[in-house]
């Protein structure tokens, strides 16, 4: 029998005890995961995000996608310089 706070075991076919995971919590977020909509664009995540595109990129070591989304962060931004010469390395 478990003693009282410790967590409850659970046993895989082997025969291995393992912690059981615990009861998923319903309709509580993630703490710190911020919801659909709640994305700040000019957030320090978001200047991050595209200075190291941006590094990606006009360096020449972006894939095609990572070029796409530096040309979709810069089109939120209103970048127009920015998404005139990522749209160079797409030809």
């Amino acid at each position: 029998m478990a003693e009282a706070g410790a967590p409850e075991l659970a046993s895989d076919f082997k025969g291995i005890a393992t912690v059981a995971p615990p009861p998923p919590t319903v309709g509580v977020p993630e703490r710190g995961a911020p919801d659909a909509g709640e994305w700040d664009a000019k957030s320090s995540d978001h200047g991050a995000v595209v200075t190291a595109l941006k590094e990606k990129v006009f360096g020449g070591r972006a894939t095609e996608t990572e070029t796409r989304l530096l040309i979709s962060f810069c089109k939120e931004d209103g970048d127009e310089e920015c998404i005139r010469l990522a749209r160079r390395f797409l030809e």
